[in-house]
């Protein structure tokens, strides 16, 4: 006699119980007209579980239903990642996990699988969810996002040295020339004059502030 149970309210857990009598060709024989209950998991064909306030995270225990061909998980509050397990699953043909909070990256065999038409997915509605492509060129523009201003910065800075260290051996040339001493406090005054002109007051200020002007 086989019996369906259902677990909790909200659990994947459903199981099918075979009460298996004590013959010697089912071989659970444990002492004459001994029963012996076996609990094993239930292969659906079909498991739409859609709308069914399931939370948490997706349970590895759906692997056991080898036969299982459509997987709806769609429209619940399940969290973490997509499992790996999903995609090793040779029988599923359809996956639908749209609607819920899930985040990380696909896995790559499961996504394989999508390209090459052996399974359907789909993910729609998961805000932190993204295939390992899209993952990829989102850490490659939060990065280019961080060294473009921070590259921007040290160009600037170096033209701006480059530019005070050439004036400076150019005014020194000059006062040479001119029979002047090189190392006046003369040219302390010209440089912060061309600081100021040269330069946003804001970055002259910092720069005076450095020099100690």
């Amino acid at each position: 006699m086989n019996t369906t149970y259902l677990t909790r309210q909200g659990s994947l857990q459903t199981f099918i119980r075979a009460d298996v009598g004590a013959t010697v060709n089912q071989g659970y024989r444990y002492g004459i007209d001994v029963f012996d209950r076996v609990w094993t998991p239930y292969n659906f064909g079909n498991w739409n579980l859609s709308a069914t306030g399931l939370t948490g995270e997706i349970l590895e225990l759906i692997s056991d239903l080898t036969s299982l061909e459509v997987l709806d998980l769609s429209n619940n509050s399940l969290t973490g990642s997509v499992p790996e397990f999903l995609a090793n699953m040779e029988t599923l043909k359809l996956i639908n996990l749209s609607g819920n909070e899930l985040n990380g990256s696909i896995p790559a065999t499961l996504l394989d699988k999508e390209r090459r038409g052996s399974i359907t997915l789909s993910i729609e509605g998961n805000a932190g969810l993204c295939s390992s492509a899209s993952c990829a060129t989102t850490k490659k523009k939060k990065k280019n996002t961080v060294i473009a201003p921070v590259a921007a910065s040290l160009v600037s800075v170096f033209l701006i040295g480059a530019g005070i260290v050439t004036f400076l051996i150019l005014k020194r040339k000059k006062r040479s020339k001119l029979g002047l001493n090189p190392n006046s406090g003369t040219d302390h005054n010209i440089l912060k004059e061309y600081l100021l002109c040269k330069v946003s007051p804001e970055l002259s200020g910092r720069i005076q502030k450095l020099l100690y002007f």
